[in-house]
Parts: structure tokens; sequence; C-alpha cells
């Protein structure tokens, strides 16, 4: 808030950000650039908080401001990015949680790194959360810190290790699906008129779509797969292939086997569809407009009536390896 209760306006705090940075006396051309790269930065942290919202088991979900006085109480404390309140077991359940994203398969912190963020969550009475987006499979994984090992001096942690421990089905309501293989999207093509070829033997026609509908597993007919199951299709790898008849081609993507896929990555889809190839992600602005087509519980429960359908044949809901301690306390376990 501002003076007087009114509200300050999201892009005035990035522009004071910016000024604070660079000085009053700023050059207007770099002060400019400053403000873009606020307006795009710290993409993680706004990439997986806007995922949380979506996911619809997060009550709320904000920035941690990380300018922290005196300065040397950085020698004790570290702010990490979020503060989540999660919504579990009937229960609200708040969390702090460090972001972090690697082009490397595993996390190394220093010690001083490591305690400053569990100094300032033990000071809380919070537990203290990484979410992890290692960038080669580029999903998001959300574990308890206490999983770190320190073999040396520094804190390590594998993206196996992180795997198997993640909350981001049991906390933040994630789901794997897999579908059913047959599962397709058809093209009737009817040939109008065939062109001559500059490539022979080659062949080009002008063509109009006179049918065009959806096969469960079982090849029978559908108008469509559901608004959700249908992103989801959209998102995987299918098999393309095409029958020559003489009045029409029959163009069709199938699916095939395929491994388990992270609903949560979705995501990317529902929101870049018409930004261009190398446009970057506005995530900041996606987190204020928060306005999506479906929302991620939906799509779970869509998915689940899909398989009836005969379109998805398993939904899976990873459970960690083991409860940490401040969800055993939730379900009565003993710490």
């Amino acid at each position: 808030m501002g003076i007087n209760g009114t509200r300050i306006d999201p892009s005035a705090r990035l522009l004071s950000e910016a000024i604070s940075d660079l000085g009053w006396k700023a050059d207007p051309k770099a002060l400019a650039d400053r403000v873009r790269q606020l307006q795009q930065g710290l993409p993680a942290e706004d990439e997986f908080a806007l995922l949380l919202t979506w996911l619809g088991k997060c009550a709320l979900v904000h920035r941690l401001d990380q300018a922290q006085a005196p300065p040397n109480s950085k020698s004790a404390y570290r702010i990490p990015d979020l503060l989540a309140i999660f919504r579990y077991k009937d229960r609200e359940i708040p969390v702090l949680i460090e972001v972090k994203t690697s082009a490397e398969k595993h996390l190394s912190w220093r010690p001083d790194y490591y305690d400053g963020l569990s100094n300032y969550a033990k000071r809380l009475r919070l537990p203290l959360l990484l979410a992890w987006n290692w960038t080669k499979f580029g999903f998001w994984i959300l574990c308890d810190v206490s999983v770190f090992d320190r073999p040396e001096t520094n804190y390590r942690l594998t993206f196996e290790t992180a795997m198997r421990h993640s909350l981001m089905c049991e906390l933040a309501g994630d789901f794997s699906y897999v579908f059913q293989p047959g599962v397709g999207l058809h093209f009737k093509l009817e040939k109008l008129e065939q062109l001559p070829s500059e490539n022979p033997p080659a062949e080009t026609y002008n063509v109009r779509i006179s049918e065009a509908y959806f096969t469960d597993a079982q090849g029978a007919h559908l108008n469509t797969l559901g608004p959700g199951v249908f992103w989801l299709f959209v998102g995987s790898e299918q098999d393309t292939e095409t029958d020559d008849h003489p009045d029409y081609f029959d163009h069709r993507f199938i699916m095939a086997e395929e491994s388990p896929m992270q609903a949560a990555h979705r995501l990317v889809a529902l929101v870049t569809l018409g930004l261009g190839a190398t446009e970057l992600i506005p995530w900041r602005q996606l987190l204020q407009d928060h306005s999506f087509s479906i929302g991620g519980q939906e799509l779970a429960e869509e998915a689940e009536v899909a398989i009836g359908r005969h379109i998805i044949r398993y939904v899976f809901r990873q459970q960690p390896a083991e409860l940490p301690a401040f969800l055993k306390q939730e379900e009565g376990l003993s710490v």
C-alpha cells in the first residue's frame, strides 16, 4: 500500500527498484534496460509461484523481500525466495521455499549458504523447502532441505535423491499421467486438385478438411478428449501417419507408448499459446493476471475420468520416500 492506503502499481515498484539499484542519476537507457530486466527478472521464482497457485493446493505464495539489514546479519541469516501456505489434510501449513534452477544433475551449497537459510527458518519456526528445476528435464521438484548430504565441506543434493523425496504431489497437488496407446487425432483431407509437381515423384494437392475427430484407444470416434486432456495430448509425442485413398488422405496423430509426464510441465504449454518461439515468458505478468483456461485440480479430475473413457491409462501421484518431519507431525506420526 502507498500513502493514504492507495495500492501501488506493480510497474511503479519495478521502477523504484531499478532507480534504487542504478541511482537517481542513472542513464535513461540503462534505467529502461534495468526495468526490462526486472520485468523478466527472477523468472524461476515467478514461474514456480504461478505453478503452485495453478495446481490448486496453495492458499498463498509471495516473494520475500531480500534487502536485509543490518549488513552483518548476512553472516548468520539468509532469506529464502518465497513464503507459501499449503492446504494439507484440512490444515494450512506455512513453509519457506528456496528456488533453484541448474544445468547440472546436482546442487552444491556452501555451509554458510545452507546454514544461513536454515537459521532463518528455525528462527521463524517454519519448514524450509527447496524448489529445484533441473533444466535438462524442465520439470520441478519440491523437497525438504534435510535431504541434502554433507560428504565433505559442502552440502550436496543429487537429482535422484531429490526426486525420491519430492513433495510436488503430496503437498503441491501435482500428478503424472500416461496416455493409452492408440488415442489419436484424425483428419480426412478431401483431394480437390492435384497440382504440377516440381520434384517428381512427390505430389502436391489442394485439399479440404472434410472430417476431423478423435479416437480412443479402442478406435471409437470422439468429438472431444475434454478441454484439459486435449492440452495433455498436445504436449505429448505422437506418431504421424498418412494413408492415401483415391479421393482423400487419412492423416492422423496417434499416441505411442510413452513415459509418465508431469502435469505441472503442461503449464508452460497453457501460458505460452500465442507467444513466438523466441519470446520470453512473462511469468510476473502472468502471476499478476492469474487467468487459466483450466486449473490444475480440474485437470487432475478430468484425467481420472479419462481413464474410464479409454484415453488415459494411468494417473500417478508420487509419494515421498519418507515424509519430512513437519508433515509427520500433521499425520500424527512420531518424529
